[in-house]
């Protein structure tokens, strides 16, 4: 066994093609810059910011409000229209025969101004999932309404 090169025998040199090494390397480029940009920068900062409601001047009128109304207390307690105290279960039920009866309804969710939004939010999802026009204000007074 000769393991020594022969001379005479024709030796063709490795040729390596980069075109397709750099045609990938492009290609994640472009593809890791555009989908950076679809990134919110909202969304990124929005654990740390910190926002303090304005208080609005001067008196509100009380008009007719012909819709559904729920009312979020400080300590996180929902109320219907009637004053009566209920839970999301039995609130989701509501919502669905008040659809029935008459899908344009509007639900007003009456925030108190010490309400805390993660308790506010899943009830607008709710109403939002449920299929019926949602308005969120957080100016209710600073007692909690009456229960019958």
């Amino acid at each position: 066994m000769d393991f020594t090169p022969t001379r005479n025998r024709n030796r063709k040199s490795a040729l390596v093609d980069l075109t397709p090494l750099i045609d990938v390397t492009f290609q994640l480029l472009i593809f890791f810059l555009l989908t950076s940009s679809y990134v919110s920068p909202i969304q990124q900062t929005r654990t740390s910011v910190e926002i303090e409601l304005p208080e609005v001047g001067g008196e509100r009128k009380a008009g007719k409000f012909d819709g559904f109304r729920i009312a979020v207390s400080s300590q996180g307690k929902i109320f219907l229209d009637d004053g009566l105290e209920t839970s999301l279960q039995e609130l989701e039920i509501r919502l669905n025969e008040l659809k029935r009866k008459n899908a344009n309804t509007i639900v007003l969710i009456s925030g108190d101004k010490k309400a805390s939004y993660g308790r506010v939010a899943p009830i607008l999802e709710l109403v939002q999932f449920v299929g019926l026009p949602a308005s969120v204000d957080f100016e209710l007074p600073d007692s909690e309404p009456s229960s019958k």
